[in-house]
């Protein structure tokens, strides 16, 4: 009656799929949080300690405003604030549905997802994006 599910195809794929798992709740939960306070939280002036002391931005500036943009369904003010929020949740949000897919069915899903490499290039683009934006910054 049941098919049987498949197993993952490696232990790292297993434990990014747990770790997907964590992300994917408070993800959920953290759009719920900024869809009822969410204006409450973006407003005022930038809270980050990093660039009170030295003027410069951090890896996670704009990533609050990042993230209420992309709730409030504004794709492109969400990459503008900070591009790592649109692609993290890009990434979990997929590999999440991949993995669920080759586990639980027997002809869709990608059987090595290149989640590693998309876990590193996300550290790659949130360099680029702190270095760009304080180089803006400073002229």
């Amino acid at each position: 009656m049941f098919r049987k599910k498949r197993e993952f195809p490696d232990a790292l794929t297993k434990s990014w799929y747990q770790v997907g798992r964590v992300m994917t709740a408070l993800l959920i939960i953290a759009a719920v949080v900024f869809l009822i306070w969410g204006d409450k939280l973006v407003n005022g002036e930038p809270v980050c300690m990093w660039y009170r002391l030295t003027g410069l931005y951090c890896f996670g500036c704009g990533g609050t405003r990042a993230f209420y943009y992309l709730v409030h369904g504004n794709l492109v003010d969400s990459f503008l604030a900070n591009p790592v929020v649109l692609y993290a949740v890009t990434v979990v949000v997929t590999f999440m549905g991949n993995t669920w897919l080759y586990i639980h069915t027997n002809k869709i899903g990608i059987r090595k997802f290149p989640i590693t490499v998309l876990v590193i290039s996300s550290l790659a683009v949130l360099l680029v994006n702190c270095v760009i934006r304080n180089i803006l910054l400073l002229q």
